[in-house]
């Protein structure tokens, strides 16, 4: 919310949210339930919408996963920007959006390598996990939001990431057959 036309809901509204929209889902008669997350702050709510869900519909399958998670090892061999360096409108989300939509970046806008952990136990990027977690808002981390490095994106690193995620929610989606 301190960033101008944030819109946000609460952790309690988005988690009822995603357990009605499960419940739907699976009362079509489907079992195999995939989430799958594209923001980094819907993370602890999925996990909690993962184990609730789970645990009262045990003849289903629930499954929750990030773009990130799904393909970590192999984005983080893509990545250039090094620890700290993938997080939001970092390296990796920026070339994506350079391959998907390159009207709507501004490359000479974008910032220097941004945000950064006061602690070296907190330090951690979306690919890389910290040894504990600290809470800070958005703003606390990053003065403008971006949290890593937008300089290193292009839009071939971007279809090779969204080839990469791409592909490894297939190979997941397919070990449900």
């Amino acid at each position: 919310m301190p960033f101008a036309g944030t819109l946000s809901i609460g952790h309690p509204t988005y988690l009822d949210h995603v357990l009605d929209i499960l419940g739907s889902v699976q009362g079509h008669g489907f079992t195999n339930l995939v989430m799958f997350n594209a923001h980094g702050g819907n993370q602890a709510v999925g996990t909690v919408a993962l184990e609730r869900f789970g645990y009262r519909h045990p003849n289903a399958r629930v499954i929750f996963t990030s773009w990130w998670q799904v393909a970590g090892p192999e984005l983080l061999a893509l990545s250039t920007s090094g620890p700290g360096g993938v997080g939001h409108a970092c390296e990796l989300e920026t070339s994506m959006m350079l391959e998907a939509a390159s009207e709507l970046v501004d490359v000479a806008a974008a910032p220097q390598r941004s945000g950064s952990s006061p602690y070296p136990w907190a330090a951690s990027d979306m690919l890389r996990s910290s040894r504990a977690r600290l809470y800070r808002r958005q703003d606390q981390i990053s003065p403008d939001g971006v949290f890593g490095d937008p300089g290193l994106a292009t839009a071939a690193k971007g279809r090779e990431a969204i080839d990469l995620i791409a592909g490894q929610m297939v190979a997941l989606l397919g070990t449900l057959r």
